[in-house]
């Protein structure tokens, strides 16, 4: 007995088909709709900890009403009477200590006055020995 071509690729869609559904809905059980608390902690099936139980859930916070007949002292009251000479005096300057020469901008420097100095005097008239002498 033969199976045509067509009622083949029939069935093999369903098996498909009922494999896929059958997966999906497996996995749609296994989902948790309750959570568990362990120490204190509430967590969820994975063992996750959930930190924001209750938020936006319509909780309110009761504010007390104050008083119209409360005054309130200027701002001013609390504050130290300071002279005014003090006031108008301009600001310490800030402290810039002096630049650290590092051995990389000593070599920066004698790689720029290289082709000025090279050869003059005691100089080398080569690169390499004019940066190490220039540089130490």
């Amino acid at each position: 007995m033969m199976i045509s071509r067509h009622k083949l690729i029939f069935v093999t869609l369903v098996a498909i088909l009922v494999t896929g559904v059958c997966s999906t809905a497996d996995a749609r059980h296994r989902r948790p709709t309750h959570h568990v608390s362990t120490g204190g902690l509430a967590v969820d099936a994975w063992g996750t900890p959930i930190i924001m139980k209750g938020y936006g859930q319509g909780q309110t916070r009761i504010v007390p009403r104050v008083s119209t007949s409360v005054t309130v002292p200027p701002p001013s009251a609390g504050l130290p009477d300071l002279p005014s000479q003090q006031l108008l005096q301009a600001p310490a300057p800030t402290y810039n200590p002096p630049p650290i020469t590092t051995f990389g901008d000593r070599v920066t420097s004698c790689i720029h006055s290289f082709p000025l100095n090279a050869g003059l005097g005691n100089n080398p008239t080569t690169l390499g020995p004019y940066i190490g002498q220039c540089a130490n």
